[in-house]
């Protein structure tokens, strides 16, 4: 008698003897029963049922049975009796009954995969259990597909059986199921612990799969979960050991749900992980529920593979609302291999309640997993309801390796409730990267519960006492936001490099607002240690940093800051407190910045600065003006408070370079690029056609702030074809000063400055200065271009109004010849038209006596009263208007302003004549 048997029915045996002499024995009704088409029609007895290789029909390495009936009461168990040479038992359902399993399945050998295939459903109760093959092969399949397909087309069919002969051709190892048009039925595993042997394979294919406080298990194998709701093949690979599904992409999929605690596990101790598959319509895991794949000991850690056409769901509160992990593919050991990948395919994935997708080594020498997320729609990491942490995302190095990267491919990325996607290292080995490409809108807004400090994030770290590089966050979308709190953190507190961020917004990205925890930003930092901050650089249609940050820094490592570029194709607007900054406060220089913007930018008591400082004065300067907490970057408040007592550093600040075609400064914004006691950076400012100052705005390179040395930075404005405005008396400055050093220089070029003047110190008005305390005061060179003459004219009109409209082309009436006449009205001028009466003027000139005077005459004198407008000047005769004219002997005319010698030629009211042809 086999081992495993004699094994079994000792068992019993046991039992059997354990139950009191008084005690009925259980009854069992006949679960299991043949269904005569193989020819076997003997009665089966339970509650031990043997099913003997006798009882099917063998073919090669298959074993075909085919049941009426097959289930197992609680207490029944069932054992496949073959020879050793069988590879695979395969097993068919036809009676028309779903097949309720509460028992325990087992085989006689140690070498056999066994097959279950019932198209009227599948249920695991509370007390069923599996004992397939062993370690050489021993997988368990359940399906409610309508068959098993082979090589050549040929089924094992549980809905067509046919006869002995239909077999004859079922050679080799099966290749496949068939599903027909109708949905096949639900497997469900409920309280059930299903487990197989050390890297054996569990495969569950049919309608709706449900798992509700149930546990699949496979060390160091497979798991696979697949539902289908329509017509095709599935195939299924089979070489050794491994067997793996293939879904056709077009085959319609249904619902698997993972609810309750339940666990899939694909562990090993010794041994690699095993690899675990999931193909659905919809997939939920939810209560606590957990998929995991790990590793202990020198092994690498298994594969997970979710694809799902609909939504993806992982929900981490279990059901006394604790926060767990949903996905975990970690390594335990001195394991020098990587931790497994994990990769989501589905419509829209949805992780809240504090999930965790997780692929991390704890111990060892490995590194992590990557975590790949595609989904057509939408992405939300949601961390709202959790009582701790709210972590969506996670690869870490914990001991020593290379970190695994995130990457999300996405229509809409949504990330929010302080959940946060995380790559960081904590040993030896660098911090993979995160790269998020959405084909519209990326979100990180909000923070989780206020005492665990988590913000919605997505941070890449070195964290204190490690080793290596922060991973690169790289973002491609259409717009992105940040806010209420939310980040964009790369950091460094060990030795090593901050990671880069990279952002590609093809509309809009904003930065708005704050938390209580910190202001909404996009911050790269080198904390402590060695290595330098992270570059910036983000390019879009337009930039909004409205309350928040977008810095990169030294807070107290050695090294420079990262460098920031910003290109936005229209406008930049910085406000209500937004800074842009490259900053360092250890010893480093900060970083150089750099604005562009195609239509302009506009600072409405924003920031843009590139400062060298003191520990004390940042403190004062983050937390009162925005709100910046350093202790989310890892700092303890123990060594902030050592921070603030350390003496001033002598970093040089950084450069700042801004090109737009305008540019608006107001309410207090700053352009700045000051040290504590080095030397002040550049400021280089290209504007084509406007750069407004008003109400206290600032552009300074200043140097010393601290009463310490350093020389004042270089100011340069370019605006050849533009203007630079301020109002004089709202004290908006361009300044390069100095404390003891040597004050900076600021050329400026431009058509024209209003409002703002050159002054040696500076005032409570508007001031251009480069001046020094103690030192060389700097210099200020003004090119005002001028206007061009000729500039913007445009040709004067030839003719202002129609000229025919003016004159009377009327002869007079009457018969008098009159061949010209000369009217006089005064001071009161023609009329707008010529048949308009004439009007006198108010003139109040007086006739004057004309006296002959060589051959004219000439007006001298005026009579009392006569005077000019304005009075006559002593020795000048006032001038008369004149009201006649006087011809003297050689013909010439003088107009006169003596009536008598003036000879009327016709009435006053006359009208004008003309030449008739007599």
């Amino acid at each position: 008698m086999p081992l495993r048997l004699s094994h079994r029915i000792a068992l019993s045996a046991c039992i059997v003897a354990a139950t009191p002499l008084t005690a009925q024995p259980p009854t069992y009704s006949q679960s299991i029963t043949f269904d005569g088409t193989l020819g076997t029609t003997r009665n089966l007895t339970g509650p031990a049922y043997q099913i003997q290789q006798s009882d099917g029909i063998t073919v090669g390495t298959n074993l075909f049975h085919s049941f009426g009936r097959f289930s197992l009461n609680q207490g029944e168990s069932v054992v496949f009796f073959s020879a050793d040479n069988i590879r695979n038992i395969l097993a068919r359902v036809t009676g028309g009954s779903p097949s309720l399993i509460n028992g325990e399945i087992f085989t006689d050998s140690f070498a056999v995969n066994l097959f279950l295939i019932n198209p009227k459903g599948i249920i695991f109760g509370p007390d069923a259990s599996l004992d397939i093959g062993g370690a050489t092969r021993g997988s368990f399949i359940a399906t409610t597909v309508d068959a098993i397909t082979f090589p050549g087309g040929h089924q094992f069919s549980a809905t067509n059986p046919g006869n002995r002969q239909s077999l004859l051709n079922l050679v080799g190892d099966p290749s496949g199921f068939l599903a027909s048009q109708r949905t096949p039925a639900p497997i469900q595993v409920i309280g059930s612990n299903l487990d197989v042997y050390l890297d054996q394979r569990l495969l569950l294919l049919g309608g709706n799969v449900t798992l509700d406080n149930a546990s699949l298990i496979a060390n160091g194998g497979s798991i696979q979960l697949g539902s289908v709701t329509g017509a095709g093949i599935i195939d299924l690979s089979i070489s050794d050991t491994q067997l793996n599904l293939q879904f056709p992409s077009s085959l319609p999929r249904g619902d698997i749900k993972i609810a309750n605690g339940s666990k899939i596990d694909t562990g090993a101790f010794g041994s690699n992980g095993g690899d675990i598959l999931i193909e659905a319509g919809s997939l939920s895991v939810t209560d606590g529920s957990d998929i995991f794949s790990g590793a202990i000991g020198s092994a690498k850690g298994g594969n997970i593979l979710i694809n799902v056409q609909g939504v993806t769901r992982f929900d981490g509160t279990d059901t006394n609302g604790d926060p767990t992990a949903a996905i975990t593919s970690v390594l335990l050991g001195d394991s020098t291999s990587r931790a497994g990948d994990l990769q989501i395919n589905t419509g829209t994935l949805l992780v809240t309640n504090g999930a965790l997708l997780s692929t991390s080594p704890v111990l060892g020498q490995g590194g992590s997993g990557n975590i790949i997320i595609n989904a057509q729609d939408s992405v939300i990491f949601d961390g709202e309801g959790s009582k701790n942490q709210s972590r969506a995302v996670s690869s870490l190095v914990l001991a020593e390796g290379q970190g695994g990267d995130i990457q999300i491919t996405t229509g809409s990325l949504f990330v929010r409730n302080g959940a946060d996607l995380v790559t960081s290292t904590v040993g030896i080995g660098n911090a993979g990267d995160i790269v998020i490409n959405a084909r519209d809108t990326v979100v990180f807004d909000g923070i989780g519960n206020p005492n665990s400090g988590r913000i919605s994030s997505a941070s890449s770290s070195v964290e204190q006492g490690s080793s290596g590089n922060g991973g690169d966050i790289r973002i491609a979308t259409g717009s992105l936001f940040i806010t209420n709190g939310a980040g964009l953190n790369s950091s460094s507190a060990g030795i090593g490099d901050a990671g880069a961020i990279t952002i590609d917004a093809r509309d809009q990205v904003v930065v708005d607002g704050a938390s209580v925890i910190s202001p909404s930003g996009i911050a790269s930092f080198l904390l402590l240690g060695e290595g330098k901050g992270g570059d910036i650089s983000i390019a879009t249609g337009s930039f909004t940093a409205s309350g928040g940050l977008v810095s990169s820094g030294n807070l107290l490592g050695k090294g420079d800051s990262g460098n920031i570029a910003i290109s936005a194709r229209d406008n930049v607007t910085i406000r209500a407190g937004g800074v842009v900054s490259t900053q360092t406060f250890g010893e480093g220089d900060a970083g150089s910045l750099r604005i562009l913007a195609g239509k302009s930018v506009l600072l409405d008591s924003g920031k843009v600065s590139a400062d060298s400082n003191s520990v004390q004065d940042t403190v004062i300067f983050e937390e009162r003006r925005s709100g910046l907490s350093l202790q989310q970057f890892g700092l303890p408040q123990t060594q902030l408070d050592l921070l603030a007592l350390l003496p001033p550093r002598s970093g040089r600040a950084g450069n700042i370079e801004i090109a737009t075609p305008l540019m608006q400064m107001d309410r207090g914004s700053q352009i700045v690029s000051t040290t504590t006691s080095g030397d002040g950076g550049n400021i280089i400012l290209n504007i084509h056609d406007l750069l407004l100052m008003r109400r206290g705005s600032k552009i300074s390179t200043t140097a010393g702030t601290f009463d310490l040395g350093g020389n004042g930075g270089n100011i340069t404005i370019n605006t050849p074809k533009g203007f630079i405005v301020g109002v004089k008396g709202e004290n908006s400055d361009i300044s390069a000063n100095a404390f003891t050093g040597s004050g900076g220089r600021v050329n400026i070029t431009a058509q024209g400055i209003y409002g703002l003047q050159f002054r040696p110190k500076s005032t409570e008005f508007s001031d251009i200065t480069a001046s020094s305390t103690f030192g060389v005061s700097g210099v200020v060179a003004i090119n005002t271009l001028g206007i061009d003459p000729s500039r913007g004219l445009q040709p004067l009109p030839v003719s202002l109004v129609d000229p025919s409209n003016r004159i009377d082309q009327k002869c007079a009436a009457g018969s008098g010849f009159q061949r010209s006449s000369f009217t006089v009205t005064g001071r009161g001028g023609l009329p707008e038209n010529p048949f308009d009466p004439l009007q006198s003027g108010e003139g109040v000139a007086s006739w004057v006596e004309v006296k002959a005077e060589g051959n004219g005459q000439r007006a001298e004198g005026a009579r009392e009263g006569g005077e000019a407008r304005g009075g006559s000047r002593e020795g000048k005769d006032p001038i008369i208007e004149a009201n006649g004219w006087v011809v003297d002997k050689g013909g010439s005319i003088f107009l006169v302003a003596n009536g008598s010698m003036v000879e009327d030629q016709g009435s006053w009211q006359g009208l004008p004549t003309c030449l008739l042809d007599q």
